[in-house]
């Protein structure tokens, strides 16, 4: 009975203590899942804020990368200009106008023929070629991409007396500018009436800067240019008040030099500014400043596209010697004829 009892007694021991561990084992599985599901969702949260801050990386990064490139403005266009045997010609108007006939871009042609032409939009343009001695030409071209072309135009078929003057040498006019050396008033009134009406001949504005009473013999001489708006007198004198104008002459005292620049912003591109007076300005203000007077002149035409003549007196050999280095072209006026000697 003892035994009996004892055996029982044991099972139930043995009974409770398996149903203590399936108890254990159970529950610690309970537990290992639930950690497991704390340390899923740890995890998940860990790698959503981990992707998001990559995320906002890339997009400051490629922010940056986006900025600092340079951002293309439209298309560019170059034009190369040259003769009938492919010599580049110097000098020659390039115009581009819409489909409605208004002025988008003005360009003039550098010694090797070319110009360019930045930040046009996408569309049709009609491209308007003149140069000096040179049947003008009109193109219809679609720019929707940068791009250029070679344009091949042909000389003048015929040449009349009156298109102007035969004593002017062509390739003075080629540059930018030029210096024109002379020894009497009667030969500078006469070239300077000479290349005036050259120039209107040939569809150009000119602006006319003189002393008294020279302004106004011009004034009166080309009445008819100047109520056409084709020629624009500047009167010069050696000193003054506010410089005065009216509907046919103009006013800037050389004591007022700096109102010329004034003059200068309303020159059209492509026009030509004929400036007599510089051997007067240097004899009133001095060589320094009448040097740095048409310095500024020409660098601000140049950039403009305006041509620019101007004329010293060979006896300031000094002088003239000084402002030569100025300018892309130099001319004398021998006898009738004028010569370029640089």
């Amino acid at each position: 009975m003892f035994l009996l009892a004892y055996f029982i007694l044991f099972a139930v021991i043995s009974g409770l203590r398996l149903l203590y561990i399936l108890v254990k084992i159970l529950d610690s599985h309970y537990v290992f899942s639930r950690m497991k599901y704390v340390f899923l969702h740890i995890m998940n949260f860990t790698i959503s804020i981990f992707n998001r801050n990559l995320h906002k990386r890339r997009t400051v990064k490629s922010r940056k990368v986006k900025m600092s490139q340079p951002r293309e403005e439209g298309y560019s266009f170059m034009a190369v200009v040259v003769d009938e045997e492919d010599n580049p010609v110097r000098v020659a108007e390039v115009t581009l106008f819409n489909n409605e006939q208004m002025l988008k871009e003005f360009n003039i042609t550098g010694g090797d023929g070319k110009c360019s032409f930045d930040g046009l939009e996408n569309g049709e343009y009609i491209i308007s070629i003149k140069a000096r001695g040179y049947e003008p030409e009109e193109h219809r071209r679609y720019i929707g991409f940068s791009t250029g072309e070679v344009f091949k135009i042909t000389a003048e078929k015929e040449h009349t007396q009156n298109e102007g003057p035969d004593n002017i040498e062509d390739d003075i006019f080629s540059g930018e500018s030029a210096l024109i050396e002379y020894s009497s008033s009667e030969e500078l009134s006469r070239i300077v009436k000479a290349i005036v009406k050259e120039h209107i001949t040939n569809d150009r504005d000119v602006f006319l800067a003189a002393m008294p009473p020279r302004s106004y013999q011009y004034r009166k001489e080309f009445g008819s240019y100047i109520k056409e708006g084709k020629l624009r007198i500047i009167n010069v004198p050696p000193r003054g008040a506010l410089p005065e104008s009216d509907r046919n002459i103009q006013e800037v005292p050389m004591t007022n030099l700096e109102y010329f620049r004034a003059v200068m912003e309303e020159m059209p591109a492509g026009s030509l500014l004929i400036f007599e007076p510089l051997s007067s300005l240097i004899i009133n203000l001095g060589k320094n400043p009448a040097y740095q007077f048409i310095l500024k002149v020409v660098d601000y035409l140049s950039k403009d596209g305006i041509f620019f003549v101007t004329f010293i007196n060979k006896e300031t050999s000094e002088e003239a010697s000084m402002f030569r280095e100025l300018f892309v072209a130099v001319a004398e006026i021998s006898g009738e004829r004028l010569r370029r000697i640089m």
